[in-house]
């Protein structure tokens, strides 16, 4: 049935089709159509009702209706205009149903024909140009007001006895006002298909320029990356060209930023920049961040102040962030601010804000003020504004791409903040971040080191850790290698597609595998107070980290340490020189392993699971977990802090190990594993649903049948025996 459906579909589109139409125009076109159709058939049927019942004039009128919409359908399979042709019908419509109800003996005694002029009216509201509506309602008024004129002067006609005209009447009545109805709404909703169908090929013509976007700003990376190596390789032999290579560099420098910046914005339009809160110190932070920058002021005599009203301020927040967006303020002060100018960075705290919601410490504001020429008030909305420059009266242009700030909001906006804008044309210019105090991440101490090359020039290359996509949800990748030259190598190469930490030998390499749990690990072999093999021992040794998968990378090719290696559990053994594709697969392939096990580990059947042999350190951690959940699993307040407890791993340790081998939180397995159990007991034993719940650790049975429901798709009662 539904097949014949849709080829009669098809079948009238082809009959309408008119490549000059727009898709509005098409819809009004088939929807006109169906209206004319249905009207046809129904005014055929009462046609040959009125023959049945005796009423000839009622019939007469019936046959001269059917004439027009005979030729008006055949007309839709035209060229033509629709707007034409109807509007012609519905005149020759209103003009005969005027010329019956005289026949007839007016409107009391017509039998409802005036509904018919009425329905023409509506018909009317599918016309493209208002001229025609009116018309046609102008024709329609004036037929009323001549039949009222000539009412006195008429006869009635003997088919129209009270019978026959009151039982016309409610026919006409209801079958007109039925059909109005029902296609004013199907027109409505047609309409509203076709804007949902335009939506989403805006939606995907967006997705195509903003992919167009990135691949663009992705290309001219490697390029101006090799600008700035030929620009070291000629200031080493060409001396005499210093000054001209120190142009080169810098404005290298300023593309390959603006690239990055580029970068950022298509990340956060595709909804991939995520906050990674650490709990910390800001105002030590934001102190280190003024500290790399100031220098850039030093030759336009700028002075900075920083103020803050406490010593310290632990909070939770994402320094990845909160450097991006000081940094462009700051820039963004620098160059709007005169020789001698200054620049006042102050950090203030404040119970609440009124666009924030109400949070369990207050606000901290970051505000940074210069004394620059300011913005006039008429441009102040439009400040945040991707590209989007001030041009004051005084044709003085301000710098940038108007990148920067439009990030800056992102940034802000990403972390629950606020940022608003005073200024002031000849005082200056201040903005003011407020973000919402929260103590919910882990203490962590900031090292100095800083993801933007703040420096104007440099002597030696600069290789940054992350190209510019902060907060993306990258592979963590950690580099324990003593040679520094080889570490920024290293990180050149694999910056793209990781988050890098590194370490210089193994013992710091081993401290930060043990609190940052990486994805993956690159290390040497031979390095000071502990070689690779050692920290390769105690890394697979250790329940927290044994399930990380490591490439030894050294300059010792002989057999026997490749053995060793391999010995250990190395998943991977490459010698120096290395081929850099060669890693860059080694690495992939790795990972693609570890996913594959992460599906294994959730399509565990988890009630056998316990009493199969385990083949890896994974497996080994996974039986771990899966004993103490059973031997606690009617606890209903067993969850994470417990199993930390028990393990014993601290809370970010087991989130880091659990999601790098179930690519869940241990929350979520824990409660999918209650769930798995839950589904054995109700198939093997004769509890009830409630019973079951209880036993499982649910002592809710109307939650846990939800989220049952949810997890297999029916209810517990479904697979209860």
């Amino acid at each position: 049935m539904a097949s014949i459906f849709e080829q009669s579909t098809k079948f009238l589109d082809r009959f309408l089709a008119n490549p000059y139409l727009s898709e509005e125009e098409f819809l009004r076109k088939r929807v006109s159509f169906y209206w004319t159709f249905s009207a046809c058939i129904t005014v055929a049927v009462l046609t040959l009702f009125a023959f049945i019942m005796k009423v000839n004039i009622i019939g007469e009128f019936g046959l001269v209706l059917l004439f027009y919409y005979l030729i008006v359908l055949l007309l839709f399979g035209t060229k033509l205009n629709v707007d034409v042709y109807s509007f012609i019908f519905l005149i020759s419509v209103i003009l005969s149903a005027t010329i019956y109800i005289l026949i007839c003996g007016g409107y009391l005694h017509s039998g409802g024909l005036i509904f018919v002029g009425l329905y023409c009216v509506f018909a009317a509201a599918l016309f493209k140009k208002l001229r025609l509506i009116f018309i046609l309602i102008a024709i329609y008024i004036s037929s009323i007001v001549l039949i009222a004129i000539l009412d006195s002067y008429l006869t009635i006609h003997p088919d129209m006895t009270p019978r026959n005209n009151f039982m016309f009447f409610i026919v006409n009545t209801i079958w007109m006002s039925t059909s109005q109805l029902f296609f004013i709404l199907y027109y409505f909703r047609e309409k509203e298909h076709f804007k949902a169908v335009e939506v989403d090929q805006l939606k995907e013509l967006d997705n195509v320029k903003t992919k167009l976007y990135t691949n663009i700003t992705h290309e001219f990376r490697t390029p101006l990356t090799l600008i700035l190596g030929m620009a070291d390789q000629i200031q080493t032999t060409l001396p005499d060209h210093f000054n001209a290579i120190k142009v080169l560099k810098k404005n290298a420098r300023k593309l390959l930023r603006l690239v990055n910046q580029m970068l950022s914005l298509s990340k956060y339009d595709s909804g991939r920049v995520k906050v990674s809160n650490i709990h910390s110190d800001l105002i030590g932070y934001v102190q280190s961040i003024i500290n790399m920058i100031s220098s850039s002021a030093d030759k336009k005599k700028i002075k900075f102040q920083f103020k803050h009203e406490v010593d310290r301020l632990e909070m939770d927040f994402d320094p990845e962030k909160i450097e991006e967006l000081i940094v462009n303020l700051i820039s963004n002060a620098i160059q709007n601010t005169d020789t001698g100018g200054r620049i006042l960075i102050d950090i203030t705290l404040t119970k609440s804000h009124p666009e924030i919601e109400i949070s369990h410490e207050g606000i901290a504001q970051i505000s940074v003020k210069d004394t620059g020429s300011g913005i006039p008030e008429d441009k102040l909305p439009r400040i945040f504004d991707r590209f989007y420059q001030v041009e004051d009266d005084s044709n003085h242009h301000h710098e940038g791409t108007g990148i920067g700030l439009a990030i800056v909001k992102e940034n802000v906006t990403l972390m629950g903040g606020a940022i608003a804008i005073e200024s002031a044309v000849g005082l200056g210019t201040r903005f003011i971040i407020s973000i919402p105090i929260i103590h919910e991440a882990e203490r962590v101490i900031i090292e100095s080191q800083s993801i933007i090359d703040y420096s104007e020039e440099s002597n030696n290359p600069h290789f940054d850790i992350h190209d510019g996509t902060a907060g993306l949800e990258l592979d963590h990748l950690l580099i324990i290698e003593d040679n520094e030259d080889m570490s920024n190598y290293l990180k050149a190469l694999l910056k793209d597609e990781y988050q890098i930490f590194t370490a210089m030998n193994g013992i710091e390499g081993l401290n930060i595998a043990r609190h940052k749990i990486p994805d993956i690990i690159i290390s040497d072999v031979m390095m000071p107070e502990m070689d690779g093999f050692e920290f390769l021992e105690k890394i697979k040794d250790d329940i927290r980290t044994s399930h990380i998968p490591i490439i030894m990378l050294t300059a010792k090719a002989d057999e026997v340490s490749r053995l060793e290696g391999f010995e250990k559990g190395a998943e991977a053994y490459l010698t120096k020189p290395f081929d850099k594709k060669e890693l860059n697969i080694r690495l992939r392939k790795l990972l693609e392993q570890r996913r594959k096990l992460q599906e294994r580990y959730l399509s565990f059947s988890l009630g056998s699971t316990l009493h199969k042999p385990m083949a890896s350190q994974g497996d080994a951690f996974m039986k771990r977990i899966q004993e103490l959940i059973e031997s606690h699993l009617d606890e209903a307040d067993f969850g994470i802090p417990e199993l930390c407890k028990l393990l014993p791993m601290s809370r970010t340790q087991l989130y880091r190990k659990f999601s790098a081998l179930t690519n869940t939180t241990g929350d979520k397995y824990i409660r999918k594993y209650r769930l798995h159990r839950a589904m054995e007991l109700l198939k093997t034993t004769e509890l009830n649903v409630t019973e079951v719940a209880m036993e499982v650790g649910f002592s809710n049975p109307s939650y846990f049948s939800r989220i049952f429901k949810n997890e297999f798709g029916y209810s517990p009662i479904h697979f209860s025996s």
